[in-house]
């Protein structure tokens, strides 16, 4: 066999080290060996974030699908869920205040039919998609129906507590919520894909979040649904915003 030359006797010098020092040292070999592994396990995560990067849409709506069909499953076998509990001792037994409740009823209020379509008039104006009206008002008005047929379907009686408000109709999955998902989490969609100042689309994208997080707490506040309501109403609606945005929108030349 011919000998290794130039760099390739420099590349293998020090393997032929390591091994003969090995041969009298097993715990060096256990350490190498210890060191292979943690170098595989730091290139499986390195590829695992790699795909996750490249895969968030995917990756999120996959995690929603999941927590989704885990409620589903609670909900329908009727079963108390800690989650449920938990939450509603500390929205509606730790921090009801009397200052809070009109701050909680007017969060809530976003929510409701006649205020989404005005900001969605005002968003119309704003947007950069090829017919914001129609493409918004669409958005709103296929999740309501999703949302009646899935209330329909499961029959989830409302929380059994000193409510607020008065409601009527079923629970689960949260209307306000869904709602709130699906019109503010449309206009985050959008000022994340059309805004160019990155510190405008910031604030804009934190606003979203926020009020979509103070619509589902102040229901839960308000007493008229479960935490797991509110829960499976932003899982629902964020699969639903996957699909409006990637094959009905554009299907019917409503955005880019």
């Amino acid at each position: 066999m011919a000998k290794p030359r130039g760099r390739e006797a420099a590349a293998a010098l020090p393997l032929i080290v390591l091994s003969a020092c090995d041969a009298g040292h097993g715990g060096r070999a256990k350490e190498l060996n210890r060191l292979g592994i943690a170098s595989g396990a730091g290139k499986a995560a390195r590829s695992l974030s790699r795909y996750v990067k490249e895969n968030r849409t995917l990756v999120v709506t996959s995690v929603c699908a999941i927590v989704l069909v885990m409620l589903l499953e609670n909900v329908l076998d009727k079963e108390n869920m800690k989650l449920d509990a938990a939450a509603w001792w500390l929205f509606g037994e730790q921090l009801r205040q009397p200052w809070l409740t009109p701050i909680m009823e007017s969060f809530s209020a976003l929510a409701t039919p006649v205020t989404l379509l005005v900001v969605l008039g005002v968003a119309a104006a704003f947007t950069p998609v090829k017919r914001p009206g129609w493409c918004n008002v669409l958005n709103l008005g296929l999740v309501v129906l999703l949302n009646q047929a899935m209330k329909f379907a499961i029959q989830r009686p409302r929380p059994d507590v000193l409510r607020l408000v008065d409601v009527s109709g079923f629970s689960f999955p949260s209307g306000h919520s869904m709602a709130a998902m699906a019109v503010f989490g449309l206009l985050a969609w959008c000022v994340w894909r059309y805004e160019r100042n990155p510190r405008r689309r910031i604030v804009l994208m934190c606003l979203f979040a926020l009020v979509i997080v103070m619509v589902g707490i102040s229901r839960i506040y308000l007493g008229v649904h479960y935490a797991s309501d509110v829960l499976g109403g932003f899982c629902v609606s964020i699969i639903w915003l996957v699909l409006y945005t990637k094959v009905i929108a554009p299907a019917l030349d409503l955005i880019e």
